[in-house]
């Protein structure tokens, strides 16, 4: 399950409100690269307790140092800790599989686990919530293995005994309230000064105001006689200490907030941009973008920042007939495939699973295959798709009929990625969840495996040059090797393109990669820190964020014009801000851009030097000032008059300290945007 979460690179912290951040550097350690919850110690802030992958870490000194405590726990998958509010020393423990633990000498060492009066046996995660008015009470809420919820308890003496509650039932659709997605969605919380009031959310909101003697549903994640809607998949509940009655929830649909003690719920996300993208694809000509969301469907915009809902679940992999745009084509879960003849628009898409396997209890296939199931469109013919299960299907008639053109060729997985030659269509690349490669040079008659130099590693995309069949370009997640690998030969052998030094990737997943539509040479990748281009073939790379972030990146599109959009994980849809077509042709209006610094927090210790990229359009003198918070300028660099194109200038950190710094390029005396940068020691 791991394969589904991003690794971190350790814990943060701010002493000004969150305007600057700076990493604990005792945290950079493998053992912190999964932390599921941190705790503060309410009698001593300088007390945090950390739940990692190998246990409780603890700080005693704000975060400077850490210690492991010494808990017997086995396959640790997740871990929460929870302080007593009122009882100085008292703090809980949950690791999942293993079961609630118990301190009462602020973490120190640690009893447990507490099993009287707890039956569940065969679980996974466990959701604890202490009362803030009275710390002795406390409940908790346990996931089975099917992810159903496996019981819920009550301790009102430290955790020494615990009485089976009732679980709280989905009353519109039936079942519990985690609806077998526990390990996703599970959240516990409790009123700030009355114990006997609990909040458990999972698919829904429920509460009772009897200690969990009774429960009532609270909201239903679509709209329905009796409830009010709230949207589905609970994460997070957060209550105003000065005031009880208001309380925000955290969900996949973004945030809701109650000032009515959760009577009422109100939408509150205006402004606010979480969507998780899988997949974005342009209309060939307009501002139309469809893309994939996770839980929020297949989202569609004409124009602007107005999306619309236009299929439901989990939106997937989409596409644009690049010659009769009224033609789209979008997916949920399980490659449940579904084509609109109407431009996208709500209420028209209709499924298309003529020829693949159907569940009979739902739309998605009975085939084996990734929760969001991978499928390309021809670049010659639009009318011709490929999906992925664990076998290859094709249709050329517009998905009216699909037949599988391959046997199993996922090496025991499934399909995650499919490349298709635009200079011979009859050249289909795909890659699979075990790290396998396979390629096709006839239409899918024949398939020839070509994993040689992959890493066994999940492959998330692939993409071919399109004037040379033989040259392709397959991307991979995970870590600790090689993220860009290019073949030149139809993939008899593959080579590490993630670039090496300084002005490599970082040891990062990476999720999707785009050719540029005019430089062989030039491409994009869309990564787990942002996105990053190459002008070599990946022999080297810099970071391009700019606008956007180090955010998760899942997929990069092109339009016809050049412009590049992004799909992001957690921060919505971009794009270029200008065509990335050949320089002659870009907007004369726009006469530099100023991409991020890489990288960005820079450790000195480690890297002597960043990487500061940026292009031009026209003749121009080009200057590097650099300040210091204060806002003194501690650096001036000249790079003199430059001729159009891209660059890229390695700046020596070596005599810099610590700390957080400014830096903007003046082109000739006109200075672009400032941007900051954090460098460690």
């Amino acid at each position: 399950w791991q394969d589904a979460l991003a690794y971190g690179r350790g814990i943060y912290r701010s002493d000004n409100a969150g305007e600057t951040c700076s990493l604990s550097r005792a945290t950079e350690l493998a053992d912190f690269e999964f932390v599921f919850d941190i705790a503060f110690d309410p009698f001593n802030p300088d007390i945090i307790l950390a739940g990692t992958r190998v246990g409780i870490m603890r700080s005693t000194d704000g975060g400077a140092s850490w210690t492991k405590l010494n808990i017997m726990f086995s396959q640790i998958r997740g871990m929460m800790s929870v302080f007593s509010r009122t009882t100085e020393g008292l703090v809980y423990s949950a690791l999942e599989s293993n079961g609630i633990f118990r301190s009462t000498d602020h973490g120190a060492t640690w009893a447990g686990p507490l099993r009287k009066g707890i039956d569940a046996t065969m679980y996974t995660r466990i959701q604890l919530a202490a009362a803030p008015s009275n710390g002795d009470v406390v409940y908790a809420a346990f996931t089975s293995y099917d992810e159903s919820c496996a019981g819920v308890y009550k301790s009102t003496d430290r955790g020494e005994n615990w009485s089976t509650l009732p679980v709280p039932q989905d009353e519109v659709e039936g079942g519990d309230y985690m609806r077998e997605q526990g390990q996703y969605n599970s959240v516990l919380t409790v009123h700030p000064s009355n114990p006997s009031i609990v909040w458990a959310g999972g698919i829904n909101l429920h509460r009772s105001t009897n200690g969990g003697s009774t429960w009532r549903q609270m909201s239903n994640w679509y709209p329905f006689a009796g409830y009010q809607y709230v949207h589905a998949d609970m994460h997070a509940f957060v209550f105003n200490p000065a005031n009880p009655n208001s309380l925000v929830v955290g969900c996949d649909g973004g945030v809701y907030r109650s000032t009515n003690g959760g009577s009422i719920f109100l939408d509150s996300n205006t402004g606010l941009v979480t969507t998780q993208f899988h997949s974005g694809t342009p209309h060939p000509s307009s501002d139309v973008v469809l893309g994939g969301t996770i839980d929020n469907g297949n989202l569609r915009v004409s124009s602007g920042t107005s999306w619309f809902d236009v299929t439901g679940g989990d939106g997937g992999y989409t596409a644009v007939d690049y010659k009769d745009p009224r033609v789209m084509y979008a997916e949920i879960y399980y490659l449940a495939f579904y084509k609109s003849t109407s431009s996208g628009a709500g209420g028209t898409f209709v499924s298309k699973m003529n020829g693949i396997p159907t569940d009979p209890g739902g739309d998605g296939t009975t085939d084996r295959c990734a929760f969001i199931a991978p499928f390309q469109m021809d670049p010659t013919d639009p009318k011709t798709l490929y999906a992925g299960t664990f076998r290859l299907y094709r249709t050329t008639n517009a998905a009216e009929l699909w037949t599988a053109i391959s046997p199993d060729i996922s090496g025991g997985g499934y399909i995650t990625a499919i490349g298709i030659s635009k200079s011979q269509p009859s050249v289909v690349y795909t890659g699979a969840s075990t790290g396998v490669a396979q390629v096709t040079t006839n239409g899918g008659s024949t398939w020839m495996r070509i994993s040689a130099g992959l890493p066994s590693r999940y492959i998330t995309d692939i993409a071919v040059d399109p004037s040379d069949p033989a040259t392709a370009y397959l991307t991979v997640s995970g870590f600790k090797s090689g993220h860009v690998f290019r073949t030149t030969n139809g993939g008899q052998m593959w080579t590490d393109a993630s670039g090496s030094g300084a002005s490599s990737l970082p040891d990062a997943p990476v999720n999707s990669v785009a050719l540029h539509p005019v430089n062989g040479r030039r491409l994009y990748v869309g990564t787990d820190v942002g996105c990053f281009m190459s002008d070599d073939a990946g022999d080297t790379w810099y970071s391009v964020n700019g606008g956007m972030g180090n955010v998760t990146v899942a997929d990069l599109q092109f339009r016809l014009d050049g412009t590049l959009f992004a799909a992001t994980h957690g921060r919505g849809m971009y794009k270029s801000s200008y065509s990335l077509l050949d320089t002659q042709k870009l907007p004369s209006a726009t006469e530099y851009t100023l991409h991020d610094l890489y990288p960005n927090p820079a450790n000195g210790t480690v890297t002597p030097s960043v990487i500061i990229s940026y292009n031009i359009r026209k003749e121009t003198n080009v200057v590097l000032e650099m300040f210091d918070l204060t806002g003194k300028k501690i650096n001036t660099e000249r790079f003199g008059l430059q001729t159009p194109g891209d660059y890229r200038r390695s700046i020596d950190l070596r005599k810099l300290p610590a700390g957080m710094y400014f830096y903007s390029l003046m082109f000739d005396n006109q200075s672009t945007d400032t941007r900051k940068f954090l460098l460690l020691r």
